[in-house]
């Protein structure tokens, strides 16, 4: 990127979701692997053609994720300049708290659906903690899926 537009923009990537590379074996699966995060991100700054990223999130709650994995290669990312923030997606608060307990800084946001046709996030305490926390929550599908 020509760095005058870089410097205008905000760029996000996801990582977490390992994809397969033959489609009649495909079984996309969970990655929050360090090796995977850090090759995720490298990936993406790769293919956008830009030196960091501005924030990468976790795309979704890994069932089998290693917090302390996780935070050692956000802690690696953001120490090599190569992500600025971090956050995550779809995570429950107490997901959420998990991962942060292993970090010496904070996470930025937790990217959520918000719709009125989903109405968990506003009940199940996960804007609550947003607001606990003063982090702003990035929705995602706001219409429902294009249903509204």
């Amino acid at each position: 990127l020509e760095p005058s537009l870089r410097a205008r923009m905000e760029i996000v990537s996801k990582c977490g979701i390992a994809l397969t590379a033959k489609p009649e074996h495909a079984l996309n699966h969970y990655n929050t692997g360090k090796a995977h995060i850090i090759a995720s991100a490298e990936n993406s700054l790769r293919k956008l053609g830009t030196d960091y990223l501005d924030l990468l999130l976790i795309h979704r709650p890994d069932p089998l994720m290693d917090a302390d994995e996780v935070a050692d290669a956000f802690i690696s990312l953001k120490q090599a300049g190569k992500v600025k923030h971090l956050g995550v997606s779809n995570f429950t608060p107490r997901q959420f708290e998990l991962l942060q307990s292993r970090l010496p800084f904070p996470l930025v946001t937790n990217q959520l659906e918000i719709s009125p046709l989903n109405q968990s996030t506003t009940l199940d305490g996960t804007l609550d903690q947003c607001q606990q926390l003063r982090i702003k929550p990035m929705a995602w599908s706001c219409l429902g899926g294009g249903r509204l």
